[in-house]
C-alpha cells in the first residue's frame, strides 16, 4: 500500500512505496549498522533501526537485495528526521538521497523501478519509453483512479493531487 508521509507538519511531496529490505549503513568516521528499508521515494527513503542519529547526519546506505551493474546500489543520504518506532529501543528516521553525482540517480531509479515490480505495476511501451502506471486507492470514498505521464527522467514518481502514481522507465 502507498502512503502520502508528512513530517512535522510537512507536506511530502513524492509518493512513497513500501519496500521491505535489510540495508547496512555507514556514517561517522567508521560508525556503522544495519536497518530495515520500509518505504521509497524520488527524494528519499524510510528505514527501521536500533538508535537514535541526529538531523542532519550524513550516511552511506547500501542496499544488498537491489544491484546496479554488478554492484549493490549506495545512496549518499542525510538524515532529515528520527523518532522512536513502535517498538521499545527502535527508530524511524527518514533520510534525504544526496543527488551530488550521476550514480545517485541511477542507484535511486534503481531502487524505486524494484519497489514498482514488487508493488504489482505493470509497464507497458509508449512510443519506445516504458511507462509505469499503479492505481492507488482514494480515500475516503474507496475509488480507484490510475494516471500515466511520461517523462524523460527515469522512474521518478510525483504525486501532486494524491490520487495516482505513475513513473516511466
Amino acid at each position: 500500500m502507498m502512503r502520502e508521509e508528512t513530517s512535522r507538519g510537512e507536506g511530502r511531496r513524492f509518493v512513497r512505496l513500501p519496500f521491505a529490505s535489510t540495508v547496512q549503513y555507514r556514517y561517522g568516521a567508521q560508525d556503522t549498522g544495519s536497518a530495515t528499508l520500509l518505504n521509497v521515494g524520488r527524494g528519499g527513503v524510510c528505514v527501521r533501526m536500533g538508535r537514535y542519529l541526529r538531523p542532519g547526519t550524513r550516511a552511506l546506505v547500501n542496499v544488498p537485495s537491489v544491484q546496479l551493474d554488478g554492484r549493490s546500489v549506495e545512496l549518499k543520504t542525510e538524515l532529515v528526521w528520527c523518532r522512536p518506532a513502535d517498538e521499545p529501543h527502535e527508530f524511524e528516521a527518514g533520510l534525504r538521497i544526496v543527488f551530488d553525482e550521476p550514480d545517485a540517480i541511477s542507484g535511486a531509479s534503481e531502487l524505486i523501478h524494484r519497489a514498482l515490480l514488487d508493488a504489482g505495476a505493470e509497464p507497458r511501451r509508449v512510443n519506445e519509453r516504458m511507462v509505469w502506471s499503479l492505481a492507488r486507492v482514494r480515500a475516503p470514498q474507496g475509488g480507484r483512479e490510475s494516471r500515466s505521464v511520461e517523462s524523460p527522467t527515469s522512474a521518478f514518481l510525483e504525486d501532486p493531487e494524491g490520487v495516482a502514481l505513475a513513473a516511466t522507465a
